[in-house]
């Protein structure tokens, strides 16, 4: 009881006499002349902080499963949103890097700036085709290429003759 007389306060935790920790309270009860009285009532620990500690056991428990519930959606979303649409990407521009020049991205990618990527790697790669489409390689080649597309409207005209077909050409010169 040394401490309840050496400083005032109001409370105190310490063993009580049989040894069981234990809160106390205590206040004096005094006249005009000066205290008279101690009044100290002890509670033990255990039956004072059950009910905290039982409350701090669920919030504890409800934030780890909250966090676990944010790190899935989060691990799910940045598969579906960033990861995965950046990995259509890699393999689409390496499709056109080996020459596969039909290589294009899958479409909407997720986010607003994934989707001009794709769309800026889709216009690049329709510039490739178009550029490797329109230019031979040798004059044997282009002989070729001229030999196809002469057939190909003969074709045309034997399969539909109410078609009316125009065949226009624009000399390599003038070509960009």
């Amino acid at each position: 009881y040394l401490e309840i007389y050496s400083e005032p306060v109001d409370g105190v935790e310490t063993n009580g006499i049989d040894l069981v920790p234990r809160l106390y309270g205590f206040s004096t009860i005094s006249l005009s002349t000066g205290p008279v009285f101690y009044i100290s009532v002890g509670i033990p620990t255990d039956a004072t902080y059950t009910r905290a500690k039982r409350m701090l056991h669920q919030n504890l428990g409800l934030l780890a499963a909250l966090a676990i519930v944010i790190l899935t959606l989060d691990w799910a979303g940045n598969r579906r949103f960033v990861l995965r649409p950046i990995d259509n990407l890699v393999q689409a521009a390496q499709a056109l890097a080996d020459g596969n020049l039909n290589a294009r991205s899958q479409g909407n990618c997720g986010g607003y700036e994934l989707n001009m990527l794709a769309g800026a790697f889709d216009a690049m790669a329709d510039a490739i085709q178009t550029r490797e489409m329109r230019l031979a390689k040798s004059a044997a080649e282009r002989d070729q290429i001229w030999f196809a597309r002469k057939s190909a409207f003969g074709a045309i005209a034997q399969i539909s003759p109410a078609y009316l077909i125009v065949d226009g050409t624009v000399p390599r010169s003038k070509l960009a």
